[in-house]
């Protein structure tokens, strides 16, 4: 929370020092999902930055420690940062693959927000997809997804993030 707030500041040099701490001691902590979550603090101060190569980088080593423990809060948020990343170079084949296991994963979590974001990336993959092949099943895999995004603000009240909503909308 307090890294995303340093962020919404533009508070760099204070993204950077919690990112930086966050790695020190989840490397004292010396378990695999602490150090999954340093690495995503990374991943956010470096996609701040626009620094995509090491947000893919930082994604990758948080995976190598999810194989240790596994953990499909962390992983669906790291899914959906390369998600992110592959989708600003139009590279489909990634957008649909990282899209679904960041939803896939966000599907064993009780966050509801998690979930629409990765439920609206599915449907942004299936435009993707849509895009390329012109066929119709992926035009109504799109509309499916951003439903089942809409529906999770009413199913689950005060849950969804209205940002999330809004998206879906």
């Amino acid at each position: 929370v307090l890294l995303n707030s340093k962020i919404s500041t533009q508070d760099f040099a204070g993204v950077r020092e919690l990112s930086d701490t966050a790695l020190v001691t989840a490397r004292r902590a010396n378990d695999p999902i602490a150090m999954a979550y340093a690495y995503y603090a990374k991943v956010l101060l470096f996609k701040t930055l626009e620094h995509s190569e090491y947000v893919i980088k930082y994604c990758q080593q948080a995976l190598t420690e999810l194989e240790k423990k596994p953990d499909p809060y962390v992983a669906a948020k790291i899914y959906y940062q390369l998600y992110i990343a592959n989708s600003n170079w139009n590279n489909e084949a990634k957008v649909y693959q990282y899209a679904r296991l960041a939803m896939e994963n966000a599907l064993q979590t009780s966050d509801y927000s998690l979930l629409s974001n990765c439920y609206n990336a599915m449907s942004t993959a299936h435009d993707y997809k849509y895009n390329v092949g012109q066929e119709k099943a992926e035009l109504d895999s799109t509309l499916y997804y951003l439903d089942k995004s809409e529906s999770l603000y009413t199913q689950y009240p005060g849950q969804v993030s209205n940002f999330a909503y809004a998206i879906s909308c």
